[in-house]
């Protein structure tokens, strides 16, 4: 989930293109999260997973387009604005706030800790898989990143990380086709999973078309819903082509909002179907090394293009830490800042200290990678993308518009309430 606050600059009017618009909402969604998905493809089945990649690309679509609509009748100055429409609309938005971007660093965190530990392995031993990730290697390396990354948090600032966000997108992207080239390579070289073999073991077919139950359904919803996060730029893209072309904003918005929800449900479902359809069963569930859940390990190290990648996203990952906390930090010091000078002066520090060590005893306890995208998905996501959203519609609108409300608030409910029980007894069982 990269940087919420990026947005034009007032004053450059006419420089807003729907392009642009288009771009920054695709890249909130676009992140490592499209490393996860062939997993989950596996867990609940090609079938399943494409139905529920497909219903949430078209139903946080539908609210991105919606949402715009509310705000262009009511003139909106503000999200805000909008959350004040419906009861509790703020307190669930600003909770929704707080939760996904925490978790999502928890989940970035899980994701290359384990990716820095097996390259370290294999670039200095020469091995991979030999040596185990424990408990204490864990802390150690989540230190190091938060030791790294937090110094970032204490400025008021962001300018020196400005395109982080964006820069992060870019690098998940490129890695997302070298993976879906590698998957082809992989293919045209062993052919399909019931005939080749995976480098080190030889799989066991084709990936299921269906689940083992209800409780996988509501385990993989909040980890698909990951994908669609656009929800969290939308308002500063409108203000941003507000400003840029104030009678054009509504027509420019929904395009936007219909190309990125497209852009999106295709990069995902492409890297998911091209990985499963070259590695079966086995893709993105390599149990060698740190790999479980993480497609990227379905490559050997030796295959460089996307090893070099991979530290790569070691990198931008740490990196955009500080930029996918710098709106919940900004929001903590608007609802409670201390009095004292000296407690003032140090806020800032405070709330990245505790933020900190919430991410650490998250990722310390909830060690399945499935798990803490869950998490964020059932927790976060689901309040600020689609159960607040889903009100205001409900509230404002009529018609089929009111039914897709409706079916926001119920889906977004149930992932918060039974699939977070169902994840959670999953990671504590």
């Amino acid at each position: 989930m990269p940087d919420t606050s990026e947005r034009l600059v007032p004053g450059q009017e006419g420089e807003f293109t729907t392009a642009s618009a288009v771009g920054l909402l695709c890249a909130m969604a676009l992140g490592t999260g499209v490393f996860f998905l062939p997993s989950v493809f596996n867990a609940v089945g090609v079938l399943v997973a494409s139905g529920l990649l497909v219903f949430f690309g078209v139903l946080s679509t539908a609210l991105l387009v919606l949402v715009v609509e509310v705000a262009e009748q009511r003139q909106a100055k503000s999200w805000q604005d909008l959350c004040a429409l419906v009861p509790l609309g703020k307190p669930l938005s600003a909770l929704g706030l707080v939760l996904a971007p925490t978790i999502a660093n928890c989940a970035h965190f899980e994701l290359v800790a384990g990716m820095l530990f097996d390259l370290i392995e294999w670039f200095v031993t020469d091995q991979f898989g030999a040596f185990t990730f424990t408990a204490m290697h864990r802390l150690v390396l989540y230190i190091v990143f938060l030791l790294i990354a937090m110094p970032y948090t204490f400025r008021e600032d962001m300018k020196e990380l400005a395109g982080v966000g964006r820069l992060v997108a870019g690098v998940c992207v490129l890695t997302a086709l070298l993976v879906v080239v590698s998957s082809c390579v992989h293919l045209a070289q062993h052919g399909l999973p019931a005939e080749g073999a995976v480098w080190g073991f030889a799989p066991d077919g084709w990936a299921p078309a269906s689940g083992q139950g209800w409780a996988d359904l509501f385990r993989a919803a909040p980890q698909v819903c990951f994908a669609f996060s656009s929800m969290f730029a939308l308002w500063s893209v409108h203000e941003s082509m507000r400003a840029s072309d104030a009678g054009g904003a509504r027509a420019k918005m929904r395009r936007a909002s219909v190309v990125s929800g497209c852009i999106e449900t295709g990069i995902y479902g492409i890297v998911a179907l091209a990985t499963v359809v070259a590695f079966g069963q086995q893709a993105g569930m390599m149990t060698k090394g740190n790999g479980a859940g993480n497609v990227l390990y379905n490559f050997p190290p030796d295959n460089y293009p996307v090893t070099v990648m991979c530290a790569l996203l070691i990198v931008v990952i740490i990196l955009d830490y500080p930029v996918i906390f710098y709106p919940v930090f900004n929001m903590s010091l608007k609802f409670f800042t201390p009095q004292q000078p000296l407690l003032r002066k140090y806020a800032r520090h405070m709330y990245s200290l505790f933020f900190a060590c919430v991410v650490l005893l998250i990722n310390m306890c909830v060690t399945d990678l499935g798990d803490v995208f869950g998490l964020c998905g059932s927790l976060g996501i689901s309040l600020y993308c689609y159960v607040v959203p889903g009100m205001i519609v409900c509230k404002t609108q009529a018609g089929c518009a009111r039914f897709v409300g409706v079916l926001a608030v119920v889906v977004g409910l149930a992932m918060f309430t039974v699939s977070t029980f169902t994840i959670l007894q999953h990671a504590f069982a």
